[in-house]
Formats: structure tokens, sequence, C-alpha cells
């Protein structure tokens, strides 16, 4: 159990970066100012996939695919590829309000749920079939305080 959390919240912490690239509801450009080539680009995909955009890490070849809903700003699918020539991934879907709900990844899925102050619960799925559940996951994220902000993104679609 202690080594599939461990894996759980290494994902994670890469959903996070990507996260915040949603959050700047900004394409950024490769170039900076003085023409210089960044390391990473952000790409609309949306004519060619099933995702809106695609953030590339041009030295390693790692990449997120993510989509946003347009009237919130808020994430609803991201898809985490660490290795440029692996198969290993993780997938992230979202809630309405943009909290975690599932995370798929080498056969095993996590469910989240019952967010409330600094705590949450979750379940671990795991290829096999088994399941372990983990409740009162202490954060350093007060959902109580946040969830009003995700509500007021949802009723008046503003984006940060």
């Amino acid at each position: 159990m202690k080594k599939t959390i461990k894996l759980f919240w290494f994902i994670s912490l890469l959903a996070i970066i990507g996260l915040f690239m949603t959050a700047c509801n900004n394409l950024v450009d490769p170039d900076d100012d003085d023409g210089n080539q960044k390391d990473f680009a952000i790409v609309n995909i949306s004519q060619e996939t099933d995702f809106d955009y695609l953030f590339l890490n041009k030295k390693d070849g790692s990449r997120i695919y993510y989509n946003i809903d347009e009237d919130t700003g808020l994430p609803t699918r991201l898809y985490i590829k660490p290795k440029k020539d692996s198969d290993v991934g993780a997938t992230f879907l979202f809630k309405e309000n943009g909290l975690p709900d599932k995370v798929i990844t080498n056969g095993h899925v996590f469910l989240m749920g019952n967010f409330r102050e600094y705590q949450y619960d979750m379940a671990i799925i795991s290829p096999n079939g088994d399941v372990e559940y983990a409740y009162n996951i202490e954060t350093d994220i007060n959902w109580d305080a946040n969830r009003e902000a995700f509500e007021l993104r949802q009723v008046t679609g503003t984006q940060s």
C-alpha cells in the first residue's frame, strides 16, 4: 500500500505541473522576448486529437496532454507521459468542480472523494481486483476554502 501511495503522489506532482499551466489560461510562446528557444512548448492540438493542448518538454520529450472545460477553465482530463519512448503514463480525470476524481496508471485505479477541510478519502483498485481504502488522508490544502473558489469559477465561468 505504501509503495502504491508513493507512486500516486509522484504522479500527482507531475499533474500539478500540468494544472499550473492550464490555470495560466495562456498559450506559451516557445521563444522568449530575446528570441531564445524555451525548453518547452504548449500547443493547441484540439483539431487533430481528442485532447485540447499538449505541453511538451523539448529537452527530454516528456509530455502532458490535457483538456479544459471552456466555460469554467477547469481541467477535465489529463494524460502524463513522463518518458518519450515509453508506454508508461497516467490518466487523471477530474470532477466538474476541478477536483481530482480518478487516476489510472500501471493497471491501478485511484478513486478520490469526500474532500473536506484538510482531508480526503481514496480507494485503490489493483490490477488483480483487490481494493484498499485510505480514509482521512491529510493534505496541505484546505478543500473547504478552495471549494468556494471552484464553485465560483463554475457559476461565473471565470478563469484564473
